[in-house]
């Protein structure tokens, strides 16, 4: 369409078209609930269905209807206890069917397509198969309708929508093929089918579910085509097949698969 959308920190949600190189902005308004629900903007995202998503920080979820430029709030809580963490979206993704996952600060959201109501999942220390943290980064459905699911403390988790159970993978010391850090950040899956999980400490994993195993990818300070930083903050396949490594400290990197090195830009 050549609309290019940017969400800020507290301008609301801006829209760039590149046809006629002019921006519009779309913010909160307290007295219509057709507005945006909160300014702070910390994610967007497409469906299939060309529906937009925008995660707030504070405000919960908001789908745009691009034909009429107004907002459908969804929010989480409005509970005033509650709203602050319930409603502070870090990620949202949605999966082949319209179904909507998002990350919040506490706990995953389920929103099946054509419902209303969400569905809310947080840990709970009796059931091994719950969740296991919720404060949750990161959540990535992938080519085969896993729905992937990054902690901020407590590793990896799979979602199973028929059963509603989590199964958890974490950081072993005694294995080193499990994943490298429990603090997760970003996870992406290539077009060979390649799944990449950013850490927060530990760098870059790479499991390659043909053979079946994680490779760690590290910050060697001695080393200038590693990783310039363990702080991995954000992953992106470009249009050519390139994997680029965004950091929380030093720039981001751009991935050579057949040296397995890295280029550093900052």
């Amino acid at each position: 369409e050549g609309v290019l959308w940017i969400g800020t920190y507290t301008g609301g949600l801006a829209k760039y078209n590149e046809t006629d190189d002019n921006f519009s902005s779309y913010k909160f308004s307290k007295n219509d609930d057709s507005t945006l629900s909160d300014d702070r903007v910390n994610f967007i995202t497409e469906d299939c269905y060309s529906n937009l998503w925008i995660g707030t920080w504070g405000g919960g979820v908001n789908m745009f209807d691009k034909a009429t430029g107004k907002f459908i709030r969804l929010k989480f809580s409005d509970d005033e206890s509650r709203r602050k963490s319930f409603n502070r979206v870090n990620y949202i993704c949605t999966d082949k069917k319209g179904n909507l996952y998002a990350a919040t600060n506490y706990g995953l959201f389920f929103l099946e397509k054509g419902k209303n109501k969400f569905r809310h999942f947080i840990n709970d220390p009796l059931c091994q198969k719950s969740i296991s943290d919720n404060l949750v980064s990161v959540v990535f459905t992938d080519s085969r309708d896993n729905v992937l699911i990054g902690t901020r403390e407590n590793g990896l988790n799979i979602f199973n929508p028929e059963t509603e159970e989590f199964s958890i993978f974490k950081k072993d010391k005694d294995n080193p093929g499990a994943i490298s850090n429990n603090s997760i950040t970003s996870i992406l899956e290539d077009r060979s089918g390649i799944i990449w999980i950013g850490t927060y400490g530990s760098g870059l994993n790479k499991f390659n579910r043909k053979s079946n195993r994680i490779y760690h990818f590290f910050s060697e300070p001695n080393n200038q085509n590693s990783l310039s930083s363990n702080l991995i903050f954000n992953l992106c396949e470009d249009e050519e097949g390139i994997l680029w490594i965004g950091t929380r400290d030093e720039g981001f990197n751009r991935f050579d698969r057949i040296k397995n090195e890295f280029k550093v830009f900052k």
